[in-house]
């Protein structure tokens, strides 16, 4: 099967921004059995550090997954949610890659980047990396 080009649309700095995070989140959604029409919350999709918060936010019944920091276990317990460990299974990432560029195209999922950087400003893009305040990923511009 060849590579399918990035999602028509968006642009190259969006879909440079969307693997990492949309690759984390379409493995997450099947690992937890999500299914057309639930209502899913995906805080730190771009990295930032929310999950000992997140537990207060999922109502009764419901699943917290995380790839980092899972919240403490009384946390789970007090909001009566369940939030069990995630490692991502090692699998080739073609057929997933395909999968998320027709979801973008579809509408369905969105790439959002905070910044773009060209690549002799990658010092200012590590710095504002390194604050956690960022609102969607950031790219470098290699020309």
């Amino acid at each position: 099967m060849t590579p399918r080009p990035k999602p028509a649309s968006i642009d190259f700095d969006q879909a440079a921004g969307l693997v990492t995070g949309g690759m984390t989140a379409l493995r997450l959604a099947r690992a937890a059995g999500i299914e057309s029409g639930q209502t899913v919350l995906v805080q730190g999709g771009a990295g930032g550090d929310v999950t000992a918060r997140s537990a207060k936010v999922v109502r009764p019944g419901g699943l917290l997954m995380t790839i980092a920091n899972r919240p403490p276990e009384e946390a789970c317990a007090a909001a009566r949610i369940r939030c069990p460990a995630f490692i991502p299974p090692p699998t080739a990432i073609g057929p997933e890659l395909r999968e998320l560029a027709t979801l973008v195209d579809a509408g369905k999922v969105k790439a959002h980047v905070d910044q773009v950087f060209p690549l002799a400003e990658a010092g200012a893009a590590q710095q504002l990396s390194e604050t956690g305040r960022t609102r969607g990923k950031i790219v470098l511009n290699v020309p």
